[in-house]
């Protein structure tokens, strides 16, 4: 804040504020104003200049993309921007999937290959407009039957190569939207006996 920065986020609906270059009194004096309102509390006194339009030129695009391919680069003590369409975490040895991901509503392609993941929580199912799942070398043991519910009618491409799988649940033949499935170099000695409903394979 100290740098004219700041970034307010809301919940409903998701959305994030950002904040740049603006003038320090001016923003603590806008942050103060905002935190008393949420509090009802009256803001007839607080002193804020009269704002000018921004230009669309001072109006940062809500972002859509993001890569990361290094621990260093992991956001440890930002947020992921709630608009993300499009989330590649790849070679950062996660061992579990961040919590924050499955509150990414807009998400339809997300990445996590080239890491150490063992399970896939229950979670990612609030991700109901995902199209996209790389999961490709990890150690995934299990595609829980929950993600293939919720994904029924939405994912169309599946990259499960290099894991751990052993079996896939029944449900995995609910994802009858699925285009592209790689299930190579796994521990699978048998499919799900309704396989043959995965009709758009190719």
């Amino acid at each position: 804040m100290d740098q004219g920065k700041a970034t307010v986020r809301v919940k409903e609906p998701a959305h994030d504020l950002i904040v740049s270059q603006a003038d320090v009194i001016q923003l603590k004096s806008f942050l103060h104003a905002l935190k008393l309102g949420l509090q009802n509390k009256d803001i007839g006194q607080v002193k804020l200049s009269t704002l000018r339009p921004a230009s669309s030129a001072q109006v940062e695009k809500q972002k859509t993309r993001l890569v990361v391919t290094s621990r260093r680069d992991y956001p440890l003590t930002t947020s992921f921007p709630y608009s993300l369409e499009s989330l590649k975490i790849s070679t950062c040895t996660l061992r579990k999937v961040d919590g924050r991901i499955s509150s990414l509503k807009h998400l339809t392609v997300l990445d996590l290959s080239e890491n150490q993941l063992r399970d896939l929580p229950d979670d990612l199912a609030k991700l109901q407009h995902l199209a996209e799942l790389h999961l490709q070398n990890n150690v995934v043991e299990k595609f829980p039957a929950s993600l293939c519910i919720a994904y029924s009618r939405s994912l169309r491409l599946l990259d499960m190569n290099n894991n751990m799988l052993s079996c896939l649940p029944p449900q995995f033949c609910e994802l009858t939207e699925l285009v592209n499935l790689k299930l190579d170099n796994n521990q699978l000695a048998s499919l799900p006996k309704n396989f043959g409903n995965l009709i758009n394979l190719r």
